[in-house]
Parts: C-alpha cells; structure tokens; sequence
C-alpha cells in the first residue's frame, strides 16, 4: 500500500506537491481559533502489529514551540522512538523553533548556524561519552568522557582522552 502525491509544473521551481497538516482550536468547519505553545500540530505514526494490535514503533510529531501570532507559528519537530520491552515512544531528538538541536534532552543547546556552535549530548548520569567504534562494536578508537570528581563539598569536572578503552590524557 502507498499514497503518492505528484505536481505536474515544469515552470515554477517551488509548485512541487504538498501534504498539509493543520489545526485550530475551533470548535467548527471555517473558523481559525489560534492553537497554544505545546499543542500538537500532526504526528506521524509508525506502528506494527505484536499478534493482536498495532503497536507504536516510532513517531515524528511537530507542535508549537512558542507564543503564536499574526503570521508567527513557531514549530518544533520531535523524533520518538520506543525502546526494546517498553509500551511507550519517548522523545529521543528535538529541532526546535530556533535551529537548536538536542539528542537525549528536550532543551537543546545547539544552533546551526551559531558562531559558537555547541553540541549537547544528555545522560541521566555521569559519565558522558563522545566515541569512535567499529560498526562490529569492538575497541573504541577514540572516546572522550566527562567525569565528575566529588573531593569534599566541591565537583571538579574532568574530560578523558581513551584508545581502546584505556585513558591515555586527561
């Protein structure tokens, strides 16, 4: 099964074929009440079948990431997926309405575009890990962690430098 949307214009550059998803806040046909920072705009669902019902595997949602206004509709773009035994998507990257781009967090720290381009990557818990591997998922060429050292009341923060999982420089 498929859907194919086509547009047939050799002259204009941008009368390619559109798929619109919108939403008011109306409670009838014609009227355009505004929609709120967070409401869901349309989601694309990916589902497959467990033996009894369709299951979500991933989703892709938009939603207003912002106050609207006259001709001002900030969007935010999140990829869900669901992990291996759970019953639940969960937001695993988000674009937001000003470029930033997060994996593994809901506020995103980096900008494209940026002068100072800075790339957030999010653990629950320390360590974080920047690593270079071989797709059979043996040694790590390179890795790059983030450690916190707790000495007394004060957190001292390092970054390790590791070839095949052994420091090298700190």
């Amino acid at each position: 099964a498929g859907i194919s949307i086509c547009a047939n214009a050799a002259t204009a550059a941008d009368a390619g074929a559109i798929l619109y998803m919108g939403r008011t806040k109306a409670s009838s046909n014609g009227n355009t009440n505004v929609v709120s920072e967070n409401d869901l705009i349309g989601r694309i669902s990916f589902q497959g079948a467990d033996g009894s019902e369709l299951v979500e595997a991933a989703a892709i949602r938009v939603d207003v990431d912002g106050a609207p206004g006259a001709n001002d509709m900030p969007g935010r773009i999140e990829f869900h997926t669901t992990s291996d035994g759970s019953s639940g998507a969960t937001e695993r990257m988000r674009i937001d309405s000003s470029g930033r781009v997060g994996i593994g967090t809901t506020s995103p720290e980096m900008q494209d575009g940026n002068a100072n381009p800075v790339v957030h990557l999010f653990a629950a818990s320390s360590p974080v890990e920047f690593r270079a591997q071989r797709n059979d998922g043996a040694d790590a060429f390179f890795t790059a962690r983030s450690q916190e050292l707790s000495i007394g009341t004060n957190t001292n923060h390092r970054v390790e430098f590791r070839t095949d999982d052994t420091e090298r420089m700190r």
